[in-house]
Parts: C-alpha cells; structure tokens; sequence
C-alpha cells in the first residue's frame, strides 16, 4: 500500500545562486554523496538531484524539515536505492514503510523528482 508520494521541481537558475553560500551543498550533502558528487562532474546537476529526491521524500514523509535538519539522515547510494538513519528511519518506521522508490529528470532550466513509499 502507498504510504506517501512526494514530488520536488528545482528551478536550477535559482539554486545555482545557493550553491556556495554557507556551504550550502555541504549541508545536504552527505560523506558519501560528495564523494560520489566528485566522480560525477561530468553531470553539472547531480547536486540539485540529489537535493530533488531528498526534498521529495521529506514531503512523501509529510515532515518536511520541521523536525530538524534531515538532510544527512538521507543518503542515495550508487545502486539507486535511498539509505535512512536518524530521524528519517525513526519516522520511516513509525509509518510502516518498507520500500522508497524515487525517479527524476532533468532539463537545461529544472530538476524534478517523484518519491514513492511503499
């Protein structure tokens, strides 16, 4: 059963602004996504991907970033699968969600992504 959907559309004209200001992608960024961010240069927005499927699980969840800041209790691994610890996995678990599915797509001008939970 479908336990939330979250959708994110980043207008990367607007971001790109945002992107080294207070660090910001160190911010969302977790150790290991920045390392994986170093071996994907050639994909100038895997970044604000990244930042897409976060923000989209953050609504499927219905949490927003109320509860403090979750950016690194979400991690995206090379396999394609989402990883949570902290905070996330404690309300993950508390909604009964045993699978996460996410998509994206990008253009010149946006970024978007689609959360499912299982």
């Amino acid at each position: 059963m479908i336990q939330g959907i979250g959708v994110d559309v980043v207008a990367l004209s607007r971001v790109q602004e945002m992107r080294d200001k207070n660090d910001f992608l160190g911010n969302i960024l977790t150790p290991d996504e920045i390392v994986k961010r170093e071996c994907q240069r050639e994909h100038e927005n895997y970044p604000w991907i990244l930042f897409a499927v976060k923000e989209a699980l953050f609504k499927a969840l219905g949490c927003g970033l109320m509860m403090g800041s979750l950016w690194h209790d979400v991690d995206l691994s090379n396999t394609g699968s989402i990883n949570l610890t902290g905070k996330i996995k404690e309300l993950a678990c508390q909604r009964s969600v045993r699978n996460i599915y996410y998509t994206h797509a990008t253009s010149k001008n946006y970024v978007v992504a689609v959360v499912i939970l299982e």
